[in-house]
Parts: structure tokens; C-alpha cells; sequence
């Protein structure tokens, strides 16, 4: 247990000193990362429901296959809802507005009583 203790508190220090002086961001991609990332996100969480579909239709017999059928149909429409409600207006907000309207709305943690 002493062992764990001291490597968890030396990897602790070994990556907070890497994050401050040797991990220097030098790219930018202005948010185009994120819109990967939703895309990657909602192909992985319509595959896992697929996979899902397959495995009860196969193993618990076809019972439950009818209930489980909208899974995919539910993933697919949440994404194509989002996009069309949030990723028009997220590609054309300059990024000086963006930061306005955070400065305007101030710090969400402000709202929270710390005596939680």
C-alpha cells in the first residue's frame, strides 16, 4: 500500500511539471475537434446499441427484440435534433462573441453554496 502511495504522489508531481514547462500547446484547430468527437461519440453509441440488438436477438431469443428496435432509431434521431438545433449556430459564432457572451453570463461555480 505504501508502495502505490508513493508512486501515485511521485507520478503526480512527474505530470504536473510536465503540464507546466514541458507540455507546450502549439496547434489550435479552433474547435474542429469537438465536431469529431460528437460524430465519433454518437457512431460508437449507435454501434454499442446495434451490437446490443444483435446479442439479445441472438442469445435471449426474439422476445425482446421488438422493445429493443427503437434503440437505434432514438440515437439516430437525438444526433440528427442536436444538429440541427446546435451545430449551425456553433460553426457560425465568432469567437469574440463566444467569449462576450461567457464574460456576460459569468462563472456558473458562483451559483453553487460551498456548505453542500
Amino acid at each position: 500500500m505504501l508502495a502505490g502511495l508513493v508512486f501515485f504522489v511521485m507520478r503526480w508531481g512527474t505530470l504536473a511539471v510536465m503540464y507546466l514547462h514541458v507540455h507546450v500547446p502549439r496547434f489550435d484547430s479552433g474547435g474542429a475537434f469537438w465536431y469529431l468527437l460528437w460524430d465519433q461519440a454518437m457512431l460508437a453509441l449507435l454501434l454499442g446499441n446495434v451490437t446490443t440488438l444483435a446479442v439479445v436477438g441472438l442469445r435471449a431469443g426474439y422476445a425482446q427484440f421488438p422493445f429493443l428496435v427503437p434503440l437505434p432509431l432514438f440515437v439516430m434521431a437525438f444526433r440528427a435534433r442536436a444538429e440541427y438545433r446546435f451545430a449551425g449556430p456553433s460553426r457560425r459564432l465568432p469567437w469574440e462573441w463566444a467569449k462576450a457572451l461567457d464574460r456576460r453570463e459569468g462563472c456558473l461555480a458562483d451559483g453553487f453554496r460551498p456548505d453542500l
